[in-house]
């Protein structure tokens, strides 16, 4: 019989990429995890590893295995789902871990939240965590979050056998400036006319939205200052030291920094997801949460912008 935790060890070093992250991620050695390989060898019969140079990678059996783990993992959390409908599924109860990048959560993720707690009359619980779409998913794998809100262009595929995701909402994105600069007097703008600027880059996954918007527009943005915080990526803008795009979901509290609609067919939009394990999508507290979530996403105003306004 082979040991599903052995199985889960080989799905983290697929995930990663190597033994040595797998590890850091595990919170192991990597000698650690390669003993784990070393044992699952010895219950399948064929090697999993193979020397690529300097390093490691999956070998064809390897991927075989996978397949078969991935449905297994898949039909594990189906059966969850089953006994938990059968189990009082009606009545909500237990507790739901939850992680999602930094904007979502005052617009979508807490309303959510406190919508099913109150429903559920405090039989429910929501544990909520900042995380990026990379350490979402992550998160996911390790069982220590049951669903989280993601982010495209850094989301899976969608034929990716350990995930499920489900659109959740379309989320805009402005150009905000410094309310001294001549883009601020604008009423709209087209991405196009920022080639020439210099840019503010935000954490991995909204800089990797950037890049993607503007090479469909044809020029590379020149990022000359880094912050990951948002707080942060405002107060440089507020600066004048570069320009940035920002959800229209999230407020912008700090003074003199203009928000600006694009324009044109590329205008750039962050298209939001829930993402969760493959198969425990219709586990009781996942269905209602989504439901919530739903919710919230179709109370959430994304239409025009205000360009002149600080909100």
């Amino acid at each position: 019989m082979i040991d599903f935790a052995r199985l889960q060890v080989l799905r983290s070093i697929q995930h990663h990429g190597s033994v040595s992250e797998a590890a850091r991620v595990m919170h192991l050695t990597p000698s650690a995890v390669s003993q784990q390989v070393r044992q699952l060898v010895i219950d399948v019969g064929v090697e999993l590893l193979e020397r690529d140079g300097r390093s490691t990678r999956l070998t064809s059996a390897a991927n075989v295995l996978l397949g078969y783990a991935h449905r297994a993992a898949r039909s594990w959390e189906e059966m969850l789902a089953e006994l938990h409908a059968v189990d009082g599924g009606e009545h909500l109860a237990g507790r739901l871990a939850v992680c999602s990048f930094a904007t979502a959560i005052p617009a979508l993720v807490a309303p959510a939240a406190t919508a099913m707690i109150t429903a559920a009359a405090g039989a429910a619980t929501v544990a909520i965590r900042e995380a990026g779409t990379a350490d979402s998913l992550t998160l996911l794998l390790q069982r220590a979050a049951d669903l989280a809100v993601i982010a495209a262009p850094a989301n899976p595929e969608f034929d990716d056998p350990r995930f499920e995701q489900h659109p959740l909402i379309d989320d805009p994105q402005d150009l905000v400036v410094g309310a001294q600069t001549a883009f601020a007097e604008f009423g709209m703008c087209r991405l196009a006319d920022l080639g020439r600027e210099a840019w503010i880059e935000p954490h991995r996954d909204q800089r990797a939205l950037i890049e993607a918007a503007c090479t469909m527009d044809g020029f590379v943005p020149r990022f000359e200052h880094q912050a990951d915080d948002w707080n942060s990526v405002l107060a440089l803008v507020r600066a004048d030291m570069g320009v940035c795009l920002y959800p229209r979901m999230a407020p912008i509290d700090i003074p003199g920094v203009r928000r600006i609609p694009l324009t044109g067919t590329n205008a750039p939009v962050r298209r939001v997801f829930t993402c969760v394990r493959a198969g425990s999508a219709e586990q009781p507290l996942i269905t209602a949460y989504r439901d919530r979530l739903r919710e919230q996403a179709g109370r959430t105003p994304q239409g025009e912008a205000t360009p002149h306004g600080t909100h």
